[in-house]
């Protein structure tokens, strides 16, 4: 079938592969975002609903939390490293 075959090309089911992607223009938006910016509207407008489990892929995908993505970006820090990519 289709996911089967993306899934030995890719490693990952296609939805994982979406998600990945979403959560990387979560992290754009985040390191771009002003003060007045939530971390939960970002991720519900990239289709996250489910905040805990929003908080937990993040991390995995990008070893820190949302929050201190976006409380880094206020303080002018620089950028921390991408985690390594996990799956897809």
């Amino acid at each position: 079938s289709l996911c089967r075959s993306f899934r030995r090309l890719r490693g990952c089911s296609p939805l994982a592969a979406v998600r990945r992607v979403r959560l990387q223009f979560v992290r754009r938006d985040l390191l771009a975002a002003g003060p007045e910016a939530r971390v939960t509207d970002v991720a519900m407008r990239w289709g996250f609903y489910h905040l805990g489990r929003f908080s937990r892929l993040y991390a995995a995908q990008f070893g820190e939390l949302p929050s201190a993505t976006h409380r880094r970006s206020q303080s002018g820090a620089a950028r921390a490293p991408q985690a390594a990519a996990v799956g897809c």
